[in-house]
């Protein structure tokens, strides 16, 4: 798969967001808060785009190929990895071991990095039953998780 170029974010507004914006690049030009609905990008010369009215969170992962995408389709929302042509890598269940025991959670906040030398998506979990968020870390390749850090609330 080629590397990604060009990612960017539509928001509901038509608003566009580039990889490069932080969020006090956003603030300063005055912006309000609105979901993000359709992500855009290029690879190998093709423009691809991928939409959900709902609103979707994504990040490009450091690798440069892998897209990570949170769909927020309520009541439960879906995580998924996409190879750089828009194809599905694959989906990661909202259902999570956890300290040996199998919750059934929420995905948010989506954001790359790397861990123990994998390009990974860190993601929060939010987990009612166990009552505590975990910082999930999961490979970009694999598809599993090779770090957890709990965050009691």
């Amino acid at each position: 798969m080629g590397k990604i170029i060009d990612f960017r974010e539509i928001r509901a507004d038509g608003k566009q967001v580039d990889d490069s914006m932080s969020i006090e690049e956003l603030l300063a030009k005055g912006w309000k808060p609105s979901p993000v609905i359709e992500i855009q990008w290029k690879c190998s010369g093709k423009s691809y785009n991928l939409k959900n009215a709902d609103g979707l969170s994504a990040v490009l992962l450091n690798d440069g190929a892998t897209i990570a995408v949170l769909y927020w389709n309520y009541p439960n929302n879906t995580f998924d990895f996409l190879n750089s042509d828009g194809s599905q890598r694959f989906l990661i269940s909202n259902e999570q071991s956890i300290e040996g025991e199998l919750s059934i959670g929420s995905f948010s906040s989506p954001s790359s990095e790397d861990v123990e030398g994998h390009a990974c998506c860190k993601v929060i979990f939010d987990s009612p039953l166990l009552h505590n968020l975990f910082e999930i870390y999961i490979d970009a390749v694999k598809g599993n998780v090779v770090h957890a850090d709990e965050r009691r609330y």
